[in-house]
C-alpha cells in the first residue's frame, strides 16, 4: 500500500466510495462497465447445451452478452459493497463497526442515480436496467449484510448452534396462509414477524461465518423458500457463500478473524486502490481445464443422448462416460438438471435428461446427489424422470443418505418427502435412530392423503420398538379412511409378528359414501347458513376485504371447486351403484339451497355487509345452478342416458332454444355433459353464447370436465383409479398452493417488452427475438389475451392483449384461434384489441378454420359473424364446404350489421356461387356508398366486370367502416381491397411491402418515408361501454 493510504479504520471507506462514484459518474461507470465487457466468457455444459437449441429458440448473441455484463456489473458492485463491510466489521471494535455498518447501508438507501442523458449511448440502456433492478439487490444485501455481521461481531449468536434450523424456524413464522377448507393463500406477515425472521437468519449467518457447529446451511433454501422472507434469506446465501469461499474457509470466531485483518486488506487490496481495477478472479475466469479433443467427444455422446429420444443408450455410451468420469459427469448433470430438455417438446423429446439421470445413477456419481435430489424435487411424481432420479440415488449408494436426511428435515414439500424415504431404506444401515427420528417427524406431518401409509415399513426398519405403537395407533386414526393406507400399516405390523384387527369393511371400503352423505349435510345445512357464510366472510383477509363483490365470488369459486374435489374422488373410486346414490342426493340439496338475507350486527362493517348481500341476491342462484350443472350429466353418464351417435354441441344449441329451465333443457344439457364426459369435444364458448340457468350449468360442467382432464379421466371410468393416486392429482389440478409457474427469464425478458411497450405496434427489430423463440413464447402470448389484461389500468395498461393477438399472427400460433375468437367476440367493433384478433385469426391462416366455424354454427352475434366472415373467406379460400356458412350469416344479417364484412368474405373466398348474391346486392336500397364498394370489390375479386364508381359527395354511409379501411377507390374509380399484415400494417400492392406511418399518422410508402413514423398512441375515437366499468383500448 502507498503512504498515502488511510489507516486500517478507515479502509472500509474506498470500496463505499469506488460504488458509489460508479453509479453517479458516467465516466466511472463506463470505464467498469469497458472493462467487463472485455473479461472472456468461459461456458459450462449448460451454456453449451443451450447453444445447441434452434436459433428460433434462442436470444441473439448480441443480448446474451449484453446480460452478462450487466450480471457481471452487478457483480464487482456487490463485491465492493461486502468488501466494505467486511473491513468494517474486522478492523473496528464492535460498537465502531455497527455504527460503520448502519453508515453503509444508509449510503446504498441514499443512492441518486444518473439520467440518461448523462450516460454515453453505449451504456444507457446497461445503466438503465442495471440500477432499476440492481439497486434493491445492493440495498437487501447491504441491510442484511448489517444484520450479519452486527451479530457476528457483537457474539449474539451460538457457535454451535444448527444455523438451519434457525432458518427453519425463520421460515415457519413468516410463512402464514389464509386458509379455507382446501383454498389457501400465502399472505404477508406483519412487521414484527418479519423483523424476528431476519434477525434468526443473519444469526444463522453468524454461525456459518464463525464456522464452528460443523451444520453447512442446507443448499436448497433457495429454491424450497417463497414470500416475504425469500429475498433476504437468498440475499444472506449469497454473502455468507462470498465471505467463507462457499463454506470453505469460514472467517472463526470475530477476536481470530480481526487479527487475519492484514490477510483480509491484501485480499482486497485490488479495490483499495484510488482507481479500483476487476478483481483478479472476475478478470480470468475459472479456465477449460478439458482437451479439445475430450470435449468435443462428450459433445457427440451428449448430442447422442438426445437423438436417441425414447431408445435406450447402448453399452458404449456407458464405456465412454467411464472412460472420461471427470468430464462426463458435469456434461451429464447439466443435461440432467435442464428444464428445457425436459419438456416433451424439446430434442430428445424429454428423453434426454432421463438418460443422463440414468448413466449418473450407473456411474455412482456422489457429485451428482444434490442434482439428483433438484430433479426429483422439481418433477411431477408420475413423470418418468422423478422414478429414474430416485433409482439413481439409490444406485449411488450411502452417500446419498446425509443429503437426503437433510431434504426430509428441511424440505416442506411432504410427498417428495415421503418418496425419498425410500431412498434412505436402500442405503442407509438399520438400525438407527437418528433416522427413526427424523422419519417419526415426518410421520407427524404427513396426512393420509400425501401417502403417509409408504413410511409404516421403513419406520419398522430403523427402530421397530418405537415404531409399533405409532402404527397400531394409526389403524384407529378415523382419518384413514383407505383401505390402502389400512393395509400398508397392517402389513408392516405382521412383518414383525404383530397380529392387527380385521379391516372395518364398512368403514374403508363405503367411506366415501359415508363421506358424501356429510357432504349433503354440508351442502343442505352448512352452504346457506347465514353462520357458515359469515364466518367464511369474517375470515378473509384484510386486501380481500376491500372488494367485496369480488371476495362473494371467491365464496361461490371454493365452494365450488370444494364439490368437484370429492365428486371427482368418488366418481373414480367408488362403484357405479354407490355414486349414483350420492349424485341423486346431490342434486336435491342443491335444488333446495335458499340464500336468505341476514339481519346486519351493529360492528358488522359495510364490506361484509354489500358481499353478503351480494352472494343473496345474485352469487348463491350462480352457485346453486353451478353444483346442479355438475352433477347432473353425471348422473346421466353412469345411467347411460344418451345417444352415443349425438353431438355434444348440437344438443346444447338444440337446448338454447328451449325456455329456461324447462325439463326439455335440463335433458338436452345433461346429454350433452354425459357424451363430453364419454371424451367428446365441446366448444369453449358455451359458457357465454347461452342465457342463465344454462350458462351457470355449463359453467358448473366445465369446471368438473377440466379437473377430469387433469387428471387423465376423459373418458371418464369410473372405479378405475385408486385415492392414493387421484387426490394428489386433484391438489395439483384444483388446489395448488397458487405459485405461479416460473418463466424462464429469457421469456420473462419477452412479456416485460411487451407489458412496457404502451403501444399497439411493435418496430421488426424488437419482434424478432419472438420470432426467435417462437415455440417456447407462444403459450405465454396466450396467456396475455386473458381478459386481465384486456382493461386500461391493467399490467401494460390494455396495450399487452392488443401486441399478443398480433404477435401470435405473426408467429401463425394455431394453438391461439380459440384465445383470438373469444377477444374477438367479447370485444366492441371499436376495441382496438377487436381488430388485432381478426388480422391474427387471418394470419394464423388455414389452422383456425375449424375454431372459426364453430363460431358460425354455434355463436349467436351476427356482428361478431360478419366480421369473421372476412377471416373465413381467406382462410376457408378453395374450401366448398364454407360457401354455405357464409351464405347463412349473409341472408340472416342486414347492412347495419356490417353485412358488407359479409362480402368481403365472399371475395376472399373465391367461391363464384357468391355472384348472384353480391349482383342483387347493388341494387338493394338499404345498402349505403360504402356498402355498394365493399360489393363492388368483392366481385371484381370474383372477376366479374363492374363499372367505375359515380362519385356522391352527399351520400353518408348509415354504418362506420372499420377503422382499419378494407377499400379504397383507386383513381380510375375501381374499389380495390387493402391487404395487411398481422400488425395491421397496409401492404403496397405493387412492390409487397408494409407501408409505414408519418409523423402526422398519414400511411407513406417505405421508399418516400424518412424514419420509422409510427404513431405514438391509438386514434382517440371512443365510445362507452355500458356492461363493462373498466375502460379498454379503444380505437
Amino acid at each position: 500500500m502507498s503512504k498515502t493510504t488511510p489507516d486500517s479504520s478507515q479502509l472500509w471507506r474506498i470500496p463505499l466510495g469506488h460504488l458509489v462514484t460508479i453509479l453517479t459518474s458516467g465516466e466511472a461507470f463506463a470505464q467498469l462497465a469497458a472493462q467487463v465487457a472485455e473479461v472472456p466468457i468461459t461456458k459450462s455444459w449448460s451454456v453449451w447445451l443451450w447453444d445447441k437449441i434452434e436459433d428460433e429458440e434462442r436470444e441473439s448473441e448480441e443480448d446474451e452478452h449484453a446480460e452478462i455484463v450487466e450480471n457481471r456489473l452487478l457483480d464487482t458492485l456487490r463485491y465492493l459493497l461486502e468488501g466494505s463491510g467486511l473491513l468494517a466489521a474486522l478492523a473496528l471494535s464492535p460498537q465502531e463497526a455497527t455504527a460503520a455498518l448502519a453508515e453503509i447501508h444508509a449510503a446504498i438507501r441514499q443512492l441518486t442515480f444518473l439520467e440518461a442523458d448523462q450516460l454515453s449511448q453505449e451504456w444507457r440502456e446497461i445503466y438503465t436496467s442495471l440500477t432499476r433492478w440492481g439497486h434493491n439487490t445492493l440495498l437487501e444485501t447491504a441491510e442484511m449484510m448489517e444484520l450479519v455481521l452486527g451479530c457476528y461481531v457483537n457474539r449474539a449468536y451460538d457457535p454451535q448452534q444448527n444455523p438451519n434450523e434457525l432458518i427453519r424456524q425463520a421460515v415457519e413464522l413468516t410463512t402464514v396462509y389464509f386458509e379455507y377448507d382446501d383454498e389457501s393463500e400465502l399472505l404477508h406477515p406483519d412487521a414484527e414477524a418479519l423483523a424476528q425472521a431476519r434477525q434468526w437468519i443473519a444469526q444463522a449467518g453468524a454461525i456459518v461465518l464463525h464456522g464452528d457447529s460443523g451444520k453447512p446451511l442446507w443448499r436448497r433454501w433457495s429454491k424450497e423458500v417463497f414470500g416475504a422472507i425469500r429475498e433476504p434469506l437468498v440475499t444472506t446465501i449469497f454473502l455468507l457463500k462470498d465471505y467463507t469461499r462457499a463454506g470453505v474457509a469460514p472467517l472463526g470466531a470475530p477476536e481470530t478473524a480481526h487479527a487475519r485483518l492484514p490477510e483480509l486488506v491484501a485480499s482486497y487490496q485490488d479495490i483499495l486502490e484510488p482507481h479500483p481495477r476487476l478483481p483478479d478472479f472476475m478478470l480470468s475466469p475459472p479456465q477449460d481445464t478439458i482437451s479439445p479433443q475430450v470435449r468435443v467427444t462428450i459433445g457427440q455422446m451428449i448430442e447422442e443422448l438426445i437423438e436417441l429420444e425414447d431408445q435406450p443408450y447402448p453399452p458404449e455410451l456407458l464405456s465412454l462416460c467411464q472412460a472420461h468420469r471427470a468430464e462426463a459427469i458435469p456434461a451429464l448433470i447439466a443435461l440432467a438438471t435442464d428444464e428445457y430438455y425436459q419438456w416433451t417438446d424439446a430434442p430428445g423429446g424429454g428423453y434426454a435428461s432421463i438418460r443422463a439421470v440414468e448413466l449418473l445413477g450407473k456411474l455412482q456419481a456422489t457429485e451428482a446427489i444434490p442434482a439428483l435430489i433438484d430433479v426429483i424435487a422439481g418433477s411431477a411424481y408420475d413423470a418418468i424422470i422423478y422414478d429414474t432420479a430416485i433409482r439413481a440415488l439409490e444406485q449411488i449408494g450411502p452417500p446419498v443418505v446425509d443429503p437426503v436426511l437433510d431434504f426430509i428435515r428441511y424440505s416442506r414439500d411432504i410427498q417428495t418427502k415421503i418418496a425419498v424415504a425410500d431412498v434412505i431404506l436402500e442405503t442407509a444401515t438399520a438400525p438407527d435412530d437418528t433416522i427413526f427420528a427424523i422419519l417419526a417427524q415426518l410421520w407427524e406431518e404427513a396426512d393420509w392423503e400425501d401417502g403417509k401409509c409408504l413410511l409404516a415399513y421403513p419406520l419398522t426398519q430403523f427402530n421397530a420398538e418405537k415404531a409399533i405403537p405409532l402404527l397400531q395407533a394409526a389403524l384407529e386414526d378415523p382419518e384413514m379412511n383407505e383401505m390402502l393406507d389400512y393395509n400398508e400399516v397392517a402389513i408392516a405390523l405382521n412383518g414383525l409378528g404383530i397380529e392387527t384387527p380385521p379391516p372395518d369393511r364398512m368403514r374403508y371400503h363405503v367411506s366415501e359414501s359415508q363421506d358424501w352423505r356429510e357432504m349433503v349435510e354440508w351442502l343442505a345445512v352448512s352452504l346457506d347458513e347465514p353462520k357458515h357464510i359469515r364466518e367464511f366472510l369474517e375470515a378473509a383477509p384484510p386486501q380481500w376485504q376491500e372488494h367485496p363483490y369480488e371476495l362473494a365470488g371467491v365464496y361461490a369459486m371454493i365452494e365450488t371447486r370444494r364439490m368437484i374435489m370429492r365428486l371427482v374422488h368418488t366418481l373414480v373410486v367408488s362403484p357405479p351403484e354407490v355414486s349414483e346414490s350420492i349424485l341423486e342426493i346431490l342434486i336435491s340439496g342443491a335444488e333446495a339451497l335458499q340464500f336468505d338475507p341476514i339481519t346486519p350486527f351493529s360492528e358488522d362493517p359495510d364490506w361484509l355487509i354489500t358481499a353478503y348481500t351480494h352472494i343473496v341476491e345474485e352469487i348463491g342462484l350462480q352457485l346453486k345452478n353451478r353444483l346442479i350443472g355438475i352433477c347432473l350429466p353425471v348422473l346421466y353418464f353412469l345411467q347411460k342416458q344418451y345417444e352415443i351417435a349425438d353431438a355434444p354441441d348440437q344438443l346444447l344449441w338444440e337446448a338454447r332454444e328451449q325456455p329456461a329451465d324447462s325439463e326439455e333443457q335440463r335433458e338436452l344439457f345433461a346429454r350433452a355433459g354425459a357424451l363430453a364426459l364419454h371424451g367428446q369435444p365441446l366448444w369453449h364458448r358455451w359458457v357465454y353464447e347461452t342465457d342463465p340457468p344454462l350458462s351457470y350449468w355449463i359453467a358448473g360442467f366445465m369446471e368438473l370436465h377440466q379437473a377430469l382432464k387433469g387428471i387423465g379421466q376423459l373418458p371418464l371410468q369410473p372405479q378405475s383409479m385408486t385415492s392414493d393416486e387421484v387426490i394428489p392429482l386433484l391438489r395439483d389440478k384444483l388446489y395448488s398452493k397458487g405459485e405461479e409457474r416460473e418463466i424462464p427469464e429469457n421469456i420473462q425478458s419477452l412479456i416485460d417488452t411487451i407489458l412496457e411497450c404502451h403501444d399497439d405496434y411493435m418496430p421488426p427489430e424488437k419482434r424478432r427475438p419472438f420470432i426467435h423463440r417462437r415455440a417456447a413464447i407462444i403459450p405465454y402470448l396466450i396467456d396475455l389475451l386473458d381478459e386481465t389484461y384486456w382493461y386500461e389500468g391493467s399490467p401494460g395498461d390494455g396495450w399487452a392483449a392488443i401486441l399478443a393477438a398480433q404477435m401470435l399472427g405473426e408467429l401463425k400460433a394455431h394453438q391461439a384461434a380459440d384465445a383470438l375468437i373469444h377477444a374477438v367476440a367479447e370485444n366492441d367493433t371499436d376495441d382496438i384489441l377487436y381488430h388485432a384478433a381478426l388480422f391474427g385469426l387471418m394470419h394464423i391462416g388455414k389452422p383456425a378454420l375449424p375454431a372459426v366455424k364453430n363460431y358460425f354454427l354455434y355463436g349467436r352475434n351476427t356482428t361478431t359473424k360478419a366480421f369473421l366472415a372476412e377471416v373465413l373467406g381467406i382462410i376457408g379460400r378453395r374450401d366448398r364446404s364454407v360457401f354455405p356458412i357464409l351464405q347463412s350469416a349473409w341472408e340472416s344479417t342486414d347492412w347495419t350489421q356490417h353485412r358488407r364484412m359479409i362480402a368481403l368474405g365472399f371475395g376472399g373466398l373465391g367461391d363464384r356461387r357468391a355472384v348472384p348474391l353480391l349482383r342483387a346486392a347493388l341494387n338493394d336500397p338499404e345498402a349505403d356508398v360504402v356498402d355498394v364498394d365493399y360489393v363492388r370489390a368483392a366481385l371484381m375479386e370474383l372477376g366479374e366486370i363492374v363499372s367505375p364508381t359515380k362519385r356522391r359527395t352527399s351520400s353518408k354511409p348509415r354504418t362506420p367502416p372499420p377503422f382499419d379501411v378494407r377499400i379504397v377507390v383507386d383513381e380510375d374509380g375501381f374499389p380495390r381491397r387493402i391487404k395487411y399484415t398481422s400488425w395491421r400494417e397496409p401492404i403496397c400492392p405493387h412492390c409487397g411491402n408494409p407501408f409505414i406511418r408519418g409523423e402526422d399518422g398519414v400511411w407513406e410508402h417505405p421508399q418516400e418515408s424518412e424514419g420509422t413514423g409510427r404513431r405514438p398512441r391509438r386514434s382517440k375515437r371512443t365510445k362507452k361501454q355500458r356492461k363493462k366499468r373498466r375502460k379498454k383500448r379503444r380505437k
